[in-house]
């Protein structure tokens, strides 16, 4: 046998403590992260849930104010209503998760609700009082939702399986024949897919469709399709609002308004005045603007399309 040789065997003996070293600083850095920078990342996520919803809340203080109003005579007139859903657009802009646009769509509803009541000459605009208590409810409900989530979060951080979600809360008996009332849907505004973004008073072509589709006798949507362009600009968009959704258990036999049937209108636009059309029999009119004094379309551009619905839509569910 060969003599032994020294040099390589300690040679080998300190590779070995050198990777044995690397290995517990690898393991030091693992344990720092799981008991520091995850606790930190789950402090972090709940402070910017809890900013979020403290925005949202300071928000919706100005519809408040707004909506109140309507109490001391302030009529339901077109500056008030652009104020309101403009309001409202900013909201569904700014606040993007379903929770928070829930909660705005819920405002939609109230005003158009109490539109209808003032335009039909309703005495029983109490209904108002009780809707104002039934949307602080849902604040609270998101609230609430939102406190759940941060608990989950910090759940998931620490390892737990967290708290089952709470039951859902009891109420009246369904309505089987709710309706969609009168209302403002947009406004819509065109995408910009040629061309500078300005018509320079050019007179431009516009194409506006819209529809009314149930489905997965579940929802109603309303389908809308707006182009607008001349030789060198053009924009266009296609968006599905909806405009109801049944609840769980029960599903949509029928609507008053016709089904899958677009009302479409096709123009050229030489003002810059806004343009009304009445489609459906009177159900929709279609506001439009597409030569605006500014810039058309793009950013802040002023071409829009906005829809109203001018007579509630009777819905009948089912079991």
């Amino acid at each position: 046998m060969k003599p032994e040789n020294h040099t390589e065997r300690r040679r080998r003996q300190l590779r070995f403590g050198l990777s044995y070293l690397m290995l517990l600083g690898l393991l030091a850095l693992c344990s720092w992260v799981s008991f520091r920078t995850i606790p930190a990342l789950s402090d972090a996520q709940q402070s910017q849930s809890a900013g979020r919803l403290a925005m949202y809340r300071n928000q919706l203080t100005r519809t408040d104010l707004h909506l109140a109003a309507l109490s001391k005579g302030t009529p339901i007139d077109a500056p008030w209503l652009r104020t309101f859903f403009g309001q409202a657009d900013a909201l569904d802009g700014q606040f993007t998760d379903p929770t928070f646009r829930t909660t705005t769509l819920s405002y939609r509803r109230l005003v158009a609700e109490y539109e209808d009541g003032k335009q039909n000459g309703d005495p029983e605009l109490q209904q108002l009082a009780a809707q104002r208590t039934e949307l602080q409810t849902k604040q609270a409900g998101l609230q609430a939702a939102l406190g759940s989530l941060n608990k989950a979060i910090a759940a998931v951080a620490g390892g737990g399986g967290g708290a089952p979600p709470p039951p859902p809360p009891t109420g009246k008996a369904t309505n089987l024949h709710p309706a969609i009332f009168t209302g403002h849907y947009g406004p819509f505004k065109p995408l910009l897919v040629r061309g500078s973004g300005e018509f320079g008073g050019s007179n431009p072509q516009v194409n506006a469709s819209a529809q009314v589709i149930v489905v997965d006798e579940a929802r109603v949507i309303l389908s809308v399709y707006f182009e607008v362009g001349d030789n060198s600009t053009f924009a266009k968009t296609t968006e599905r609002y909806e405009l109801y959704t049944a609840p769980p258990g029960l599903r949509i036999t029928a609507i008053s308004a016709p089904q899958n049937t677009p009302w479409r209108i096709n123009y050229t636009d030489r003002t810059q005045l806004d343009d009304l059309f009445s489609v459906a029999d009177g159900l929709f009119t279609f506001q439009v603007q597409a030569n605006t004094p500014g810039l058309d379309v793009g950013g802040p551009g002023g071409s829009a399309l906005t829809i109203k619905l001018n007579r509630p839509i009777r819905i009948d569910l089912a079991k």
